[in-house]
């Protein structure tokens, strides 16, 4: 088992790369320059050379590899915001068949992590927010042109009861489903 210094340093450099990856450039790397001349000294014979070899392999990336262009980080963030519209698009498919992160995520060939961290950064909502939306949207499409009752139109809409469809309708429109129909009649 890994000793304490080993693990605090391995998480010292990760969270190092990482933020040279969100910084600029140079302060980005500057910063990695200083965590990694602060290699702990360890008891453990084993835990120094692999240390050592860590901080070897990352000062050889840093000077090796170049920072990325803009176009990298615009070419990343225009994918994740299509897969964000596919998600959205994909729910409101799908919104009657009680679907999951997981199961939306493996249609669209991603983690369901990522789908999640995509989702949040592009449209401010997760998964379940989305998918609520869409079973509101399709409720108030019967509502409009169905004279469905309110019971039918939760179970089409893929709510578990009309109580559910009317609490959920009331957090995002502000009015109960009732009221709504009689105001469009």
């Amino acid at each position: 088992m890994a000793s304490r210094e080993f693990l605090a340093f391995v998480d010292r450099c990760q969270i190092a790369v990482g933020t040279r990856a969100c910084a600029a450039e140079e302060a980005g790397t500057r910063y990695v320059s200083a965590v990694l001349s602060e290699v702990p000294r360890l008891a453990d014979v084993t835990e120094q050379l692999v240390l050592e070899g860590l901080v070897t392999r990352l000062r050889d990336g840093l000077a090796a590899r170049p920072w990325p262009a803009a176009r990298e980080t615009a070419a990343a963030a225009a994918r994740h915001a299509a897969l964000a519209r596919r998600a959205v698009t994909w729910l409101d498919q799908h919104h009657t068949e009680a679907p999951t992160a997981a199961r939306l995520a493996s249609a669209l060939g991603v983690s369901r992590w990522h789908l999640a961290r995509v989702l949040t950064t592009h449209t401010r909502h997760g998964v379940r927010w989305h998918l609520a939306q869409a079973r509101i949207a399709h409720a108030e499409r019967l509502m409009r042109t169905s004279e469905l009752s309110l019971k039918e139109i939760a179970a089409r809409a893929g709510f578990a009861s009309a109580s559910a469809l009317s609490r959920r309708f009331v957090a995002s429109r502000g009015i109960t489903p009732s009221a709504c129909r009689a105001a469009w009649r």
